[in-house]
Formats: C-alpha cells, structure tokens, sequence
C-alpha cells in the first residue's frame, strides 16, 4: 500500500494559470455528440469530451421475466454501465448495475 504522505501532489494548474492541457481554469475540453450510432439499439448516443469516449444505448420496452414482478402502472429500468478494460490501470473489469 502506498503511504499518501510519501506521494507528492499531483500539479493540475502551472504558475501562469493555465491546466496541463494549456486550457484556463474557466474553459472546457471540445465536446462532441452524435446520436443513432448503433444500429441493434432502439436509441442510442456517443459523447467525446477531451479523451473521454462514451457510447450509450436504450433497448425496450421488453417484457419483465418473471412476469409476476411486472406491475401495469410502474416500469422498472435497469442500467449497467461498463468501463474498458484498457481505460484504467489495475481494473480487471468493472460492471455496475442500477
């Protein structure tokens, strides 16, 4: 385990104001989205933000199974949300359901 009081802070901003990437502190990194980029989805979007790559998907309605949770007036939705494997150093895989 590593003793946080042996790391040295990590610098987010230089002396002159600037970020690392040379933005201010005010600015954000480029944005872009597009949405119906995959075709198996019933809806789906993909969002860049800096090197932040993210593609979202919604399939449904689909019927409840067991049918006896399914309630007439209510849905349920569920949401995973998986990271790549490559992204973070020391993650396997990592799966969180909502």
């Amino acid at each position: 385990m590593v003793d946080k009081n042996q790391v040295p802070p990590v610098k987010l901003m230089s002396d002159k104001g600037t970020r690392i990437d040379g933005r201010k502190f005010n600015e954000l990194r480029p944005i872009h989205m597009e949405i119906g980029v995959l075709k198996t989805a019933d809806g789906s979007a993909y969002v860049e933000q800096g090197r932040n790559k993210i593609y979202a998907a919604v399939y449904g309605p689909r019927e409840l199974h067991p049918r006896h949770l399914a309630l007439p007036d209510k849905a349920r939705v569920r949401c995973i949300y998986r990271m790549a494997t490559f992204s973070v150093e020391g993650i396997q895989f990592l799966e969180i359901a909502c």
